[in-house]
């Protein structure tokens, strides 16, 4: 059975709100989910990690060519592992993961990772705010978000996490 949860990122990568303002922003998240399972949570890196929905994140820009990587439709090595693998290890085993080089699937050329554009689902950041088991939706309305963003002092992202 898949698993969902509601993660809000900074626009800023490096972006991290008062420790007021995310209590306030917890109060919020717990007002707009009711029948929530779980509670708010938020987490603080010194450097900007990598934060996506799992199954939900589908595609990627390459910033070398601009092609558009699916990254379901990757070819398999011999090991059975495909280039996602590879990049969402590499950027686990890196002090810096924003900074790393990774050789994009579509081009061979070697992109630094924060620079990959990821339209929705995904983001670096120094800090996030999510619900594991959000309830009946893990959707954020525009005016919870803009009510967000005021609270924590920045542009958000909402990334729908799923994991199957």
């Amino acid at each position: 059975m898949a698993k969902f949860t509601t993660v809000l990122i900074p626009a800023d990568h490096y972006f991290v709100p008062s420790t007021e303002a995310i209590a306030a922003a917890k109060l919020l998240m717990e007002k707009y989910f009711p029948d929530r399972g779980d509670e708010v949570q938020s987490c603080i890196w010194e450097k900007p990690a990598f934060v996506d929905g799992c199954d939900s994140l589908e595609i990627l820009i390459c910033p070398a060519c601009g092609e558009t990587v699916d990254r379901f439709e990757l070819e398999e090595n011999e090991d059975g592992e495909t280039w996602w693998h590879h990049f969402e290890e590499k950027l686990g085993e890196s002090d810096d993961p924003i900074a790393t080089k990774i050789t994009m699937p579509c081009c061979d050329q070697e992109v630094v990772a924060g620079n990959i554009r990821f339209p929705y689902d995904a983001g670096f950041a120094r800090f996030k705010l999510w619900l594991p088991d959000p309830g009946d939706s893990m959707a954020v309305t525009d005016k919870q978000l803009a009510k967000l963003e005021q609270t924590l002092g920045c542009k958000l992202i909402h990334i729908g996490r799923v994991w199957s």
